[in-house]
């Protein structure tokens, strides 16, 4: 009788314990956000370069991915688009053309991100985030895709 209850009560203790490794087994998703600026080199009081560029003849997109989950703004793929490109001259005028890459980076430790661009003329940029996976035993993480809102840059110093 007594070793039927030790039985019992080990085996709850079993039940208990995995029970417990299950509820801190998750699946969750997270926001991200991508935030989009530009730096002109050459326009007036542009002061010190955002571009890590000691030279300060560099113009670039800077941001930052941001998100709840730390672990979603490291190492993301940040891909800058023109929203506007100018059209090739034999392009029919009702064409709607898909925006043009003007350049993709990784995100650093913080989620900062720089992407070098030599005048770009006045066009509406964006950033775009893709979405990502994180997988460890027992959890999945989805870091969502972003996009940033439109930059207007007017860029005609150079």
């Amino acid at each position: 009788m007594v070793s039927r209850i030790f039985g019992a009560l080990a085996l709850s203790g079993v039940a208990v314990a995995l029970g417990a490794g299950l509820a801190t087994a998750h699946d969750a998703s997270y926001r991200t956000s991508v935030s989009i600026h530009f730096y002109d080199a050459a326009a007036p009081g542009s002061g010190v370069s955002k571009c890590d560029d000691p030279t300060n003849h560099h113009d670039c997109f800077y941001g930052r991915v941001s998100s709840k989950l730390s672990a979603c703004q490291p190492g993301r793929v940040v891909k800058v688009f023109d929203r506007n490109p100018t059209p090739p001259m034999r392009a029919p005028a009702s064409r709607a053309d898909p925006p043009e890459l003007i350049g993709e980076t990784t995100s650093d430790a913080e989620g900062h991100w720089i992407v070098i661009a030599d005048d770009p003329g006045t066009h509406k940029f964006f950033a775009k985030v893709p979405r990502r996976t994180i997988v460890k035993p027992g959890h999945t993480h989805v870091c969502r895709r972003a996009v940033s809102d439109d930059l207007k840059v007017e860029s005609d110093f150079g």
